[in-house]
């Protein structure tokens, strides 16, 4: 488990103390203030191919909070270290109108934040087959730039939304295939893309994140805006299509009991497999 300094949403509301009292106590009540239990999830809207010129997109709605995600592929030189693996890069912005907090550079941190929590959906775990991207040995590889859209966040629960909106891009997408060319020798030296050729990243083993947000002494999952106003710390559990938590990582302050980390880890596990599976079928897949 790692932990860092408070992420916290630039554009966080500031409730009274009457209002916190009325959404903790309901919390720890079990009964959230739009009538949910803490352990339920909000229904999402997903739309796919929604960016022109990118080879894969899309846009995820939870209630007030909105991003959208375009993916281009293109060539470069492998890493030294991983010369037959492909790269992905990731780059979120949150638009001004997203939140008058993020007008003037306000949604900086925000972003860079953002930025660093999808980027490990790949690092933590082996979410992608990057081999798969590989074109030539130590010479070629794809790229997969994934450059994400905070369009609202009025809704709270920014961070699962972003990464239901990445893995929805990613399995949209299309890479063209291609063939290498050798010279007299044999050596490979180029390659050619082959038209009307394509192929799709495999995506059964890329996960999504789960936020438990605690508002009192209680977790509770897909936190509103109001309810993170609440919040005294959060945790991210990274879970993919199996229902396995491959990475888990504590933002804010205060500690957490073994037996309170046990049940974060069950429901962010039920949460993201159904999750997936609501995704999935929503795509089709």
């Amino acid at each position: 488990m790692s932990s860092s300094g408070s992420i916290r949403s630039s554009g966080q509301l500031l409730l009274s103390a009457a209002e916190k009292k009325y959404i903790i106590d309901g919390i720890e009540g079990d009964f959230r203030a739009d009538g949910r239990k803490c352990d339920d999830y909000r229904d999402f809207t997903v739309d796919t191919n929604v960016v022109l010129n990118t080879n894969g997109s899309a846009r995820v709605r939870l209630n007030g909070t909105d991003v959208m995600v375009g993916v281009k592929m293109a060539t470069a030189e492998p890493d030294a270290e991983t010369p037959t693996h492909g790269k992905i890069s990731f780059m979120v912005d949150c638009s001004a109108g997203a939140s008058p907090a993020f007008i003037a550079r306000g949604g900086d941190q925000l972003s860079q934040s953002l930025s660093m929590a999808m980027r490990r959906l790949c690092t933590s775990t082996d979410a992608l087959d990057l081999e798969k991207l590989c074109i030539i040995p130590g010479e070629r590889v794809w790229v997969a730039h994934v450059d994400t859209l905070v369009l609202e966040c009025s809704g709270g629960n920014l961070f699962d939304c972003t990464s239901l909106a990445i893995w929805a891009a990613l399995a949209s997408t299309t890479i063209q295939k291609t063939q290498v060319v050798q010279d007299d020798d044999g050596n490979d030296i180029d390659f050619d893309i082959l038209d009307g050729e394509h192929f799709s990243l495999d995506m059964s083993a890329f996960p999504v994140i789960v936020s438990l947000t605690q508002v009192g002494r209680v977790h509770v999952v897909d936190a509103t805006a109001q309810e993170e106003a609440c919040m005294g710390g959060r945790v991210f559990v990274t879970v993919n299509g199996l229902g396995h938590a491959c990475a888990i990582h504590k933002d804010g302050s205060g500690s957490i009991a073994p037996t309170q980390l046990l049940d974060i880890l069950r429901i962010a596990q039920q949460r993201g497999k159904c999750m997936l599976t609501d995704l999935r079928a929503a795509l089709g897949l």
